[in-house]
């Protein structure tokens, strides 16, 4: 009976640690890349392939971090790059070769200084367009899980928001994510203060761009909406849209910890760190339209992940062109 116990207590026990890999193709079919997910973030390997079947680029994901050793290859199989990172912001350049093989130097890079302010959270380095060498802008779900607990938790970052909000005598809150039309401070405090509603996740507008003085991409958030559903007619709906960067400081005003993981403090350096697991729902386009208004089913979660690779794809490029003569 004991044997038995232990048994159903491991396999509980391993049901959350499930490593998922998570597999793109190109449209001949032939493997495009594939990452390993646990916890509902990306966790452990990560490998890219060319349309040839040569490999293109590895290494290791720990919590959305880049850790350890990445590499990336040219399509005839040929090393180009090779870094050792601590974190997404944090890393050495170890090797850089051109498509001779031949070691190079690389430009002189400007190192990315995580610098703590007395808030709490993590100033965002000035950054000159002239270095700005690719950018996207994403929508996303931040959804009501396990793997987002921290947020979630006693409805931890709503009650900031309410209490922000309630102790503010003119608080600005945006109909869309554009921020330029906001609703009156009346309206925002009678909305953040219905009883007959529950959040179940939030939908954050970014931007996502490689800086080539820091040889790195950096995501930063411009927004933060809580989505709420009445709890009679079960409808969801947008409450209000939150320019995100005058919202930090408050944010960090949460502290949390979280074994592991030091640069963890508060719970804006949760956003910041992206400790969080999310679905892209729209990339920018002229039309304005999320994936759903064009795919349907299983396809919008496939766009959704395709979309999401494509930007490490895309930062993997710009690595290779660091190694060309210009």
């Amino acid at each position: 009976m004991k044997r038995i116990a232990i048994l159903l207590l491991s396999i509980f026990l391993l049901s959350f640690t499930t490593i998922e890999t998570k597999k793109h193709y190109y449209s001949n079919g032939k493997l495009k890349d594939q990452v390993e997910i646990n916890n509902g973030m990306f966790n452990g390997k990560y490998t890219a392939w060319y349309n040839n079947g040569q490999k293109k680029a590895e290494g290791c994901f720990k919590n959305n971090q880049r850790v350890g050793k990445w590499t990336v290859y040219d399509s005839l199989g040929n090393l180009r790059m090779e870094r050792e990172y601590e974190n997404n912001f944090t890393f050495k350049n170890i090797a850089a070769k051109n498509e001779k093989g031949e070691n190079i130097s690389l430009p002189e890079k400007v190192n990315y200084e995580l610098k703590r302010n007395k808030e709490g959270y993590f100033e965002y380095p000035e950054t000159e367009e002239k270095h700005i060498t690719y950018s996207v802008r994403n929508w996303r779900t931040i959804k009501n899980n396990t793997s987002n607990s921290l947020l979630f938790e006693k409805n931890k970052v709503f009650e900031i928001i309410r209490k922000s909000i309630n102790e503010t005598n003119n608080p600005v809150a945006y109909t869309t994510c554009d921020f330029t039309k906001f609703y009156n401070a009346d309206s925002v405090k009678n909305n953040i203060n219905k009883k007959n509603m529950e959040v179940v996740k939030y939908k954050i507008s970014e931007i996502m761009f490689f800086n080539s003085s820091w040889q790195l991409s950096e995501t930063r958030i411009i927004g933060i909406c809580p989505v709420v559903k009445d709890k009679t007619s079960g409808n969801e709906s947008e409450l209000f849209w939150i320019y995100y960067p005058e919202f930090r400081g408050i944010l960090a005003t949460e502290k949390v910890t979280l074994k592991g993981e030091t640069f963890l403090t508060n719970l804006e350096n949760v956003f910041y760190f992206r400790y969080f697991n999310s679905t892209i729902y729209k990339e920018e386009n002229k039309y304005d339209r999320a994936i759903s208004d064009i795919y349907r089913g299983g396809q919008i979660i496939e766009v959704a992940e395709k979309t999401e690779m494509d930007m490490f794809d895309a930062e993997h490029d710009i690595w290779i062109s660091l190694t060309e003569k210009k």
